[in-house]
């Protein structure tokens, strides 16, 4: 083991190695301690904003409830009754969706794959008609098709819309792509009738 030496340098070296300690246990305490401290204080300053931000959001939300209540009364069934399928129970409800969408797809010249209707959802006094589709058309044609279900009457909703290219494009015409979505149709439940 070695010993240090009895006497530490003095003088101008002194000075100097004092120096190079002093600044070496600043910057440990700077990099160490301080910047670590500030950087959790800046996190937690913005997640406190974030909360205020969140809180103020609900608020105003819990204020609007009464008359977002009001305007959901007023929206009930009975008020735009072609915005819903019409037919006794959902299985009839569900062949005429699927009839105005299968006449929506001649349309725009799509035949379809497969359509499969599906269980409906109750929803209060609306139940949701629910036509899993299947088709392969054109880009263009798809968009078209698309777009007229998102403007039809009764109102159809589409979701879960997945996409696949069905191989290489014929020199000037369009890429085939394969689409399967959820058609969506609302119909008045027997007891909001």
């Amino acid at each position: 083991m070695t010993r240090l030496p009895r006497d530490l340098p003095e003088g101008r070296a002194g000075q100097a190695l004092a120096l190079a300690i002093s600044a070496a246990l600043l910057a440990l305490v700077g990099f160490g301690i301080i910047r670590p401290g500030l950087a959790w204080y800046r996190d937690l300053r913005a997640r406190v904003t974030a909360s205020r931000t969140l809180l103020a959001h609900e608020r105003m939300l819990v204020a609007n409830l009464p008359s977002l209540r009001r305007l959901a009364t007023q929206g009930r069934p009975g008020a735009g009754r072609d915005t819903y399928l019409p037919g006794g129970s959902a299985s009839i409800a569900g062949a005429r969706l699927q009839g105005a969408v299968q006449s929506l797809a001649a349309t725009h010249r799509i035949g379809l794959d497969s359509a499969e209707l599906l269980p409906p959802v109750s929803l209060g006094g609306v139940e949701r008609v629910r036509l899993r589709i299947s088709m392969t058309a054109s880009y263009p044609a798809l968009i078209g098709f698309l777009d007229a279900l998102g403007a039809a009457s009764p109102r159809m909703l589409v979701n879960r819309l997945d996409l696949h290219a069905t191989g290489v494009p014929a020199a000037g015409a369009a890429l085939p792509l394969h689409a399967s979505f959820t058609v969506s149709g609302f119909r008045i439940a027997k007891a909001a009738r």
